[in-house]
């Protein structure tokens, strides 16, 4: 019972550690959770064991009083161990995320570059955060051109790839320290009047649970490569 109590303790600190409506609102999803495993497994608990009850050949009028008292606390006490079980079961599903699920890795990287390399925009857009900020690498600002929000950073990857409709970034290497994290890659790209560009740059990441929350990009500015 005391591993069990740690395991829950150890699940509601971590939630502490978010805002209270954050926290308020898991418990309550929580407690939802428990209410509806208890209504499902209750009316299938009591069919079981009754049946098994009523089947007894034995004749139960001549069992001592306290054996009839014991074999229905010992109803309860099965009930309540099925229902911890399963409920231990939950909490492995329905626990947030540890820090180290949380960091970025290289696996996330290369997905986001090969989503990039395939213009899918949706699987670009599932690696960033709802409120993810796209920084170009040229704007008429001191850190380029600024896009806020999914739908403005979507745009924004759609306008590159029908500027380049055959966009890559290749040889990329991935760096990682905390929450931060650098792509150095080389772009190529062929625009609708037949220029071509290839230039290094690189992406300069910062992660928020395990995604993307800003793409910050740099890259060289180099005369493009006039049709042949």
């Amino acid at each position: 019972m005391r591993q069990v109590t740690d395991i829950k303790f150890e699940r509601y600190k971590k939630t502490l550690k978010k805002p209270l409506f954050i926290h308020l609102c898991h418990l309550a999803n929580l407690m939802m959770q428990r209410v509806l495993l208890f209504t499902a497994i209750f009316p299938l608990y009591q069919f079981i064991v009754n049946k098994s009850w009523h089947q007894n050949p034995v004749n139960r009028q001549n069992y001592p009083t306290f054996y009839l008292q014991f074999y229905q606390m010992k109803k309860i006490i099965l009930f309540f161990i099925t229902f911890l079980i399963v409920d231990i079961l939950m909490a492995q599903t329905t626990a947030p995320k540890t820090a180290a699920e949380n960091k970025p890795t290289i696996a996330i990287l290369d997905g986001f570059a090969n989503a990039f390399n395939a213009h899918d925009v949706d699987r670009i857009l599932s690696y960033m955060t709802d409120d993810c900020v796209f920084q170009a690498s040229a704007g008429p600002d001191v850190d380029g051109e600024k896009f806020a929000g999914k739908e403005a950073v979507k745009k924004a990857f759609e306008d590159v790839f029908k500027t380049y409709p055959d966009a890559k970034w290749t040889n990329a290497r991935h760096f990682i320290s905390g929450e931060r994290a650098v792509s150095e890659w080389t772009f190529t790209g062929t625009k609708q009047d037949g220029s071509k560009v290839e230039v290094t740059g690189c992406d300069l990441f910062t992660f928020r649970d395990g995604k993307i929350a800003i793409k910050n990009s740099y890259r060289k500015t180099r005369p493009a490569i006039s049709k042949s």
